[in-house]
């Protein structure tokens, strides 16, 4: 190997390429001052000077690289991508494989986020903690697509520059995102998603979560895990029972926050029985009362006094929440007539719903029960709005980051999808806000939701136009 009059090492002269073996394999100019970056780079990835090492992946020399390619340059017939977006994805499914990162899946976290599972994610931290959060599919073309494989995928390799831009060495953000790189491939895990999914990967931990609500696309990398948008799927108070009613049966559900399930009721009739008691108060004392559709449902208004009766008498004698009715117009209107149940919603799903599933059923049922579960939100919106005279509210950051540390809020307001960035000093009492994320600041509106939720406040994430002040965050103090 030869110099020029610059210091600049050449290959010799007159051989084909990759044939001067004083190079090692084939090797370009090199500039003295990367010599010992190439040497590492040579003893990595050959044995001796003429062989490549058995962790090399190398293409066959006979390989059709144009077969079924088209004159835009589109791969195979049964790919559908640019050939170099093929190359793309495979060399990233050899660069990553999960034997080599010697990873294991990450830990699935429970959909209904508690306020324990919280705090413990909340309790991590590190130089590198990785959010992310993307909208996924439950069904249709964008699962059979796995689109949201491919969304990931690109958050992984947009984490992966990041990190080392922030100067993570390429084994350590191997390490870091190898579960990841996991999932990536798994077809039956994004054939099984939700509404949303939130990735969290810190040295020595990573999980996941499958939202029911679809967050905004986010990604994170920060010295603690971004939380807030986690508070659309924790728990509250949304207990209910729907009630499905047709000619033929009945089935009672019970609702929370999550979905919904039956509930099996021993001795509910159908309306074929014929030894229901009729209550001459819901048929004006005629005994030979015709129902629905005339003569054949003469025992409607006792069938559907007998199902309300066991009901009452089972399950609903005690409970003090919202029962929503689902079936036939009619059949709503008389079961309403004749209910003992203090707590049947005025609204109701009309139609036949005897054949929904019951993902759908839950669905439809949450519609028509919204304005019921935005009560407690109007309520303590309310509160701040009455308050507001009082200096017990405030919307401006720096009096609420500080009061959300020291527990002070007893209800805090964020607007979804918004950050403020900056820094607080526990220990001093001072804050200190960014224009933007530095790479050394923290998003103050998310540790206002950590240490709010931490120190037993509520909090709620809102739109903005339904923030109870002009502001990203407001709070409601406890003193």
């Amino acid at each position: 190997m030869g110099k020029d009059r610059n210091g600049t090492f050449h290959p010799g002269k007159g051989k084909p390429s990759g044939a001067n073996k004083e190079e090692g394999l084939g090797a370009q100019a090199t500039p003295p001052e990367r010599m010992d970056e190439y040497e590492e780079i040579t003893d990595k990835y050959t044995d001796g000077p003429d062989e490549l090492s058995d962790n090399v992946h190398v293409l066959h020399p006979n390989r059709n690289t144009s077969k079924a390619n088209t004159s835009r340059g589109y791969g195979t017939r049964t790919s559908g991508k640019p050939d170099h977006e093929k190359e793309q994805e495979d060399n990233v499914r050899n660069r990553f494989p999960a034997a080599q990162v010697e990873a294991s899946p990450p830990e699935e976290l429970p959909g209904v986020f508690t306020k324990e599972a919280f705090n413990h994610l909340a309790a991590i931290s590190g130089e590198y903690c990785v959010s992310v959060y993307i909208p996924t599919h439950e069904y249709g073309a964008a699962v059979n697509d796995l689109s949201d494989a491919v969304l990931f995928k690109n958050k992984l390799q947009e984490t992966q520059k990041i990190l080392q831009e922030k100067g993570l060495k390429q084994p350590e953000t191997d390490k870091l995102l190898g579960p990841g790189y996991t999932l990536m491939y798994d077809d039956d895990f994004w054939r099984s998603q939700s509404a949303g999914l939130a990735m969290f990967f810190a040295p020595g931990f990573s999980g996941y979560v499958k939202m029911s609500v679809s967050p905004a696309e986010q990604l994170v990398v920060n010295t603690s895990f971004q939380l807030s948008p986690l508070v659309q799927v924790m728990p509250a108070t949304e207990d209910f029972y729907v009630l499905v009613i047709s000619k033929h049966t009945a089935r009672l559900f019970k609702a929370d926050a999550t979905g919904m399930n039956t509930i099996p009721v021993t001795g509910l009739p159908d309306s074929t029985a014929t030894n229901l008691p009729v209550d001459p108060d819901t048929t004006n004392g005629d005994t030979n009362y015709q129902g629905i559709g005339g003569a054949s449902d003469t025992n409607i208004t006792a069938y559907l006094k007998a199902i309300d009766d066991i009901l009452f008498r089972e399950v609903l004698h005690d409970q003090h929440i919202p029962l929503l009715l689902a079936g036939a117009e009619e059949l709503i209107r008389v079961y309403r007539s004749v209910s003992r149940y203090t707590y049947v919603y005025p609204e109701a799903l009309t139609g036949n719903h005897e054949y929904d599933d019951t993902p759908a059923l839950y669905k439809q049922a949450r519609t028509v029960l919204q304005p019921y579960f935005n009560q407690e939100l109007q309520k303590v919106k309310d509160r701040y709005a009455n308050q507001s005279a009082t200096g017990r509210t405030s919307s401006i950051i720096a009096d609420i980051v500080p009061a959300a540390y020291y527990g002070q809020i007893d209800t805090l307001f964020v607007a979804n999808n918004t950050q403020a960035w900056g820094a607080f000093d526990e220990m001093k009492n001072e804050l200190h806000v960014d224009d933007s994320m530095t790479g050394n600041n923290e998003d103050l509106l998310n540790m206002a939701v950590i240490k709010t939720i931490a120190n037993g406040g509520q909090v709620f994430l809102l739109e903005k136009d339904e923030m109870p002040a002009e502001s990203p965050v407001a709070a409601l103090m406890r003193y």
